[in-house]
């Protein structure tokens, strides 16, 4: 229950390792570098940094070394093309400002833990889970969006008046004001001579099988069930769910 292997004193051992599942899930890598920080209060002098893997600098690419290795992804190899160090920025990049450029800091590969699954040989760099899936998620996201506001302008019922007798200036003469935005249960009177005409969006016919469509290979991309991923059980009964969850 100590927090004493935690360099950044924020969580347990047990904490760490959620922090490091939670990182290889979200972006396919992650770091732990191996602090020794002596300290005659505490029993642990070693400590545990978790990183995420944008510490790495890889504008260090293509880089010989004296010793005849490269820097490659800001990962450093020597002549036999063996991992002896990691190029990592001392905070994340994001927490940097614009204008400013951070500098990255050799860490031995000995004291790091560059923690992913490779899925060829040679790999460098992880990958998220469900990757294959992203566009396929962003499009389901705009594809709601879109709905959503199509429903909710058929929602603004309103009422138009509009009056036939000419105005003084002319047909049209409004006074440069512009109409912009529809509101429910909204009354608006018009000037002599203007109109409203409304598109007609198509329908959104058949929104919940499209969605479920999608989410079922989205399911299939990250590897586990279309009811684990949404907690939609109305499609399937005891047995097949049971089914489905013992072979999960």
């Amino acid at each position: 229950d100590s927090i004493d292997c935690d360099f950044d004193n924020n969580t347990t051992f047990w904490g760490l390792q959620e922090l490091v599942a939670r990182c290889l899930f979200e972006g396919g890598e992650c770091l732990v570098v191996k602090r020794v920080v002596p300290n005659p209060i505490k029993k642990v002098a070693l400590q545990l940094q978790v990183l995420e893997p944008d510490h790495i600098d890889t504008l260090k690419t293509g880089i010989p070394t004296s010793t005849g290795g490269m820097i490659t992804q800001g990962i450093e190899f020597d002549s036999q093309g063996r991992k002896i160090a990691y190029w990592l920025f001392p905070q994340h990049p994001g927490e940097y400002l614009v204008n400013k450029q951070p500098n990255s800091i050799r860490f031995l590969a000995q004291d790091v833990l560059h923690i992913f699954r490779p899925k060829r040989a040679s790999q460098l760099r992880g990958e998220p889970k469900g990757v294959s899936t992203f566009n396929k998620l962003r499009d389901l996201e705009e594809y709601s969006d879109a709905t959503r506001v199509q429903k909710k302008v058929a929602a603004c019922f309103s009422v138009f008046v509009t009056d036939s007798a000419e105005p003084m200036g002319g047909a049209g003469s409004d006074g440069g004001y512009q109409m912009e935005r529809v509101e429910p249960g909204m009354i608006e009177y018009l000037q002599p001579g203007q109109d409203v005409q409304f598109a007609s969006p198509p329908a959104s016919d058949g929104y919940d099988e499209f969605m479920m469509r999608n989410l079922q290979g989205v399911a299939a991309g990250y590897g586990v069930t279309y009811e684990e991923l949404t907690r939609d059980y109305s499609r399937v009964n005891f047995t097949s769910g049971r089914m489905a969850n013992i072979s999960f």
